[in-house]
């Protein structure tokens, strides 16, 4: 496949995966409550059909299920189905008489979530509505007046009092036995009334109704959550066997819901970032992210003549000079990074510019052939030091070994890829030998080849980020690419840091600071060029723990200021749920209960992992481990400079 052909194919995915993350996202809820499935009902002598309503309008249970027929398009919200008070927004079963449930008992089940109105609503109408006849059996409930209303054959009806159960819905029951005259009617499964009448059989009906009764009172506005239809007359104790039942499997699907609902949200998360991922692999990102990366601080006329900027004649004599590299696996740079040195240095040495030299490479357990081309090179020019790492430190504890180990008037340290051009050192040294008081020069990127945009757009909001919340400047922009004297090299190496940031330390320990620009090559080896270390685990946590805990406290008087809010909007909450339950308009439910105590114990982990950063940064510190350990230093037969390493013990400044 060629990338033209590539390119195409991570569009087209791309774009699949935006398009199924949207119908995730906007269909999570339906598609959640398709994977639900309702308990049976506890009871099941005489059961002639259970409707859970809960994504269908099928049976689950029964002897004999019964035809359910919904002339409307099926909306399912809170587990039930959504009536809306139109035109045949009901359901009803056509073949009732056919299927003769006209025994002489019956009971009838619903569960249901009524908006509140003040007119009566019919929930469960057993008759001949086209004929205006009476009902052989049907129950209504006003929920404004906290009332049910049970009708029945030879003009008998009377009422209960009915009060909303779990999260606002309301369990009805009634029971009717024609041949003893005795029915009764339940809500959340306790007795709410009941009556004896004559008895006498019930009127026949062809229809069974769910949602809709005589005019003017005639549908429901709401959700049926679900409801059973037994031929003999429950006891109470079986009514509240099934309310338990049905309130325990009301809990339980709720969770399950959220759990599926969670999970089809986190598999649409999932989608998006593998299209973007996708979107960056082809490119489409870069010119966004160029865009706000490579805005620039300086006008064009004003880089140019920062890049050649002339420096005054020089008030300081030709110091000499120790540059430190740490590397890692760098043997495909190596040749070319000496030679182009050692070219520079010497050329400053026949200018006058510098009296000597010595390169100090740190090699941080490189597995590939780097240490052989460094006793090559070494055992030739006779100017390189090698400090071999017991194990891998990481770049800053490798450059503190190479501090440890410098011998020059100044140290120029640097990485070894080739990005920072070896020959802006003959710049540096000319911008220190203009100036008396100064003593560090550091080196701001004015541009970045072969940096991925994205990458630059994070470093360079990284650099302004910590400005922001830390007691020290770091300028933007600048890397690990520093002119140092002596006795700052010497400030340095008396901190003994656990987690040093370097880029923090020099900046941190003060003295007269001047830059020079300079435009930052692509890795000579072309390696990394497309990839995104800046994002890896090892360059986040690395910024958190030595960039962020070790210059700031910004995060724990955060955690203060959050902890405090947190406590002030709970106080608030407090009074709110006070006053509306006074006034009688605050329903109690778990949902809102569980979405506070994780939004709090969402907070508390938060601030706790950042004080077990700090704590973390406190217990290394505290226990003295060594911050690197040198396996072996290998110096010239002959060294070029004469004077001794900068020792951790010394305790007099290097002139």
């Amino acid at each position: 496949m060629n990338p033209q052909q590539k390119h195409r194919s991570r569009t087209f995915f791309a774009f699949l995966l935006l398009l199924g993350s949207l119908a995730l996202i906007t269909q999570a809820n339906r598609l959640s409550l398709k994977l639900l499935k309702a308990g049976n009902l506890p009871v099941e002598k005489g059961l002639v059909a259970y409707y859970p309503l809960l994504n269908s309008v099928k049976a689950t249970q029964g002897s004999t299920p019964t035809g359910l027929i919904y002339h409307n398009k099926q909306n399912y919200q809170s587990f039930g189905l959504r009536l809306e008070d139109k035109h045949g927004d009901y359901l009803e079963i056509s073949n009732w008489f056919e299927q003769s449930y006209h025994k002489p008992e019956q009971t009838l089940l619903v569960w249901v979530m009524p908006e509140e109105r003040s007119v009566i609503q019919p929930l469960i109408w057993d008759g001949n509505i086209e004929f205006k006849s009476e009902p052989r059996q049907s129950v209504w409930i006003n929920t404004l007046k906290k009332i049910a209303h049970h009708s029945l054959s030879h003009h008998v009806h009377y009422d209960g009092n009915a009060q909303a159960g779990p999260q606002g819905r309301y369990y009805l029951a009634a029971t009717i036995s024609y041949e003893t005259g005795q029915s009764a009617l339940y809500v959340n499964g306790s007795l709410a009334e009941e009556h004896r009448s004559e008895p006498r059989p019930g009127t026949n009906s062809n229809h069974l109704y769910l949602g809709k009764g005589l005019a003017p009172f005639s549908q429901v506005k709401g959700i049926i959550g679900g409801f059973a239809i037994y031929e003999r007359a429950l006891t109470q104790e079986e009514i509240r066997w099934i309310f338990q039942t049905q309130v325990t499997d009301y809990f339980t699907l709720t969770a399950l819901h959220r759990i599926y609902s969670l999970g089809l949200y986190l598999l649409a998360f999932l989608f998006v970032i593998a299209a973007a991922w996708l979107w960056i692999k082809r490119g489409g990102v870069a010119k966004i992210a160029a865009k706000w990366s490579q805005k620039e601080t300086l006008d064009p006329a004003e880089r140019a003549s920062l890049e050649n900027e002339r420096y005054p004649e020089p008030v300081r004599p030709a110091p000499s000079l120790s540059v430190v590299f740490s590397f890692f696996n760098e043997e495909n740079v190596l040749d070319e990074l000496i030679s182009r040195t050692r070219k520079t240095l010497k050329d400053e040495i026949a200018q006058g510019n510098l009296i000597s030299y010595e390169l100090v490479f740190v090699n941080d357990q490189s597995s590939d052939g780097s240490m052989a081309i460094l006793k090559r090179e070494a055992a030739a020019g006779q100017d390189i030091v090698i400090v071999d790492m017991s194990r891998n430190f990481g770049v800053s504890e490798c450059v503190l070994a190479g501090f440890s180990q410098t011998t020059g008037d100044v140290v120029v340290y640097m990485d070894a890829d080739l990005q920072d051009p070896p020959e802006v050192i003959s710049r540096m040294i000319a911008k220190w030998r203009s100036r008396e008081d100064l003593d560090v020069v550091y080196t701001t990127r004015i541009t970045r080849e072969g940096e991925h945009p994205l990458k630059m757009l994070i470093t360079k909001f990284g650099y302004r980020f910590i400005n922001r919340i830390s007691d020290i400047y770091l300028p933007v922009d600048s890397g690990d690419f520093k002119l140092l004297t002596r006795r700052v090299v010497f400030e340095i190496l008396k901190l003994h840091e656990q987690k040093p940031y370097i880029r923090g330390i020099v900046s941190w320990v003060g003295f007269k600071q001047e830059p020079v620009y300079y435009n930052r090559d692509a890795r000579f080896d072309g390696r990394e060029n497309t990839k995104f270390p800046v994002l890896s685990r090892r360059v986040i946590f690395g910024y958190l723990e030595r960039a962020m805990i070790s210059f700031s406290d910004i995060p724990l008087k955060a955690s203060l200021f959050l902890g405090l809010f947190v406590s002030f909007g709970s106080f608030v909450y407090g009074i709110i749920v006070f006053v509306m339950k006074y006034l009688g308009l605050h329903e109690p439910g778990w949902p809102s209960l569980m979405a506070a105590i994780v939004f709090l114990g969402g907070i508390q982990l938060s601030v706790l992992g950042i004080i077990g950063l700090y704590i973390s940064t406190i217990f290394l510190q505290v226990k003295g481990r060594p911050i690197y350990i040198i396996r072996e230093v290998i110096r010239p037969v002959k060294p070029v400079l004469q004077s001794h390493p900068i020792k951790d013990s010394l305790t007099d400044i290097p002139g």
